[in-house]
């Protein structure tokens, strides 16, 4: 709060000397302004040059501009796409220049879209995966019908174990031997 309050104290001490910036000053603020806009336009595709290309009126150029971020809006929804970072003075610029709410039908069709992009993520990803013999924990096995189910596994005879008071035949039981360990040292 005390830092903003000596900022106000020396911003008005600036006015009333009528110190201001320079007019080169003037000049590199609107060439850095115009630079932020131009690059913005070319990240989302709509500046002018490319509009007037394929658009001839105002009017399809701004059907063009708006399907154009529509769609540029899906890819980011989709994660195919990073938003395009808008400098601070364009920011600004544009929140007093227009006005701006947030529309619950909006948000209910963007929930929407991005649902049906997520399905069809989904599904081209489980279409993607190789299919595997061996079951994973939570995926169908091949031949199951539920997600989870254990495969049955076809019966197998169990070879027979000997008990272990039974020697086994292959293996001749052992003599005592007479023979001393080795002393530890």
């Amino acid at each position: 709060m005390k830092q903003k309050a000596e900022f106000d104290l020396l911003l008005k001490r600036a006015d009333s000397a009528k110190m201001g910036p320079t007019p080169e000053e003037y000049a590199n603020l609107h060439r850095d302004f115009v630079q932020a806009v131009a690059m913005t336009w070319q990240a989302l595709r709509i500046d002018p040059k490319s509009l007037s290309d394929s658009a001839k009126t105002p009017a399809e150029r701004e059907r063009l501009a708006a399907s154009r971020i529509e769609a540029f809006l899906d890819k980011v929804m989709a994660g195919e796409a990073q938003p395009v970072p808008v400098p601070s003075p364009l920011q600004i610029v544009l929140m007093n220049k227009y006005d701006s709410k947030v529309n619950a039908a909006g948000i209910d069709r963007a929930v929407e879209r991005a649902q049906k992009i997520r399905v069809v993520a989904d599904s081209t990803k489980a279409a993607n995966q190789p299919k595997s013999a061996v079951p994973l924990p939570g995926a169908a096995g091949p031949g199951t019908g539920a997600p989870g189910a254990q495969a049955p596994t076809p019966a197998q005879p169990t070879p027979a174990q000997p008990t272990p008071a039974q020697p086994t035949p292959a293996q001749p039981t052992p003599a005592p031997s007479t023979q001393k360990a080795p002393a530890k040292p």
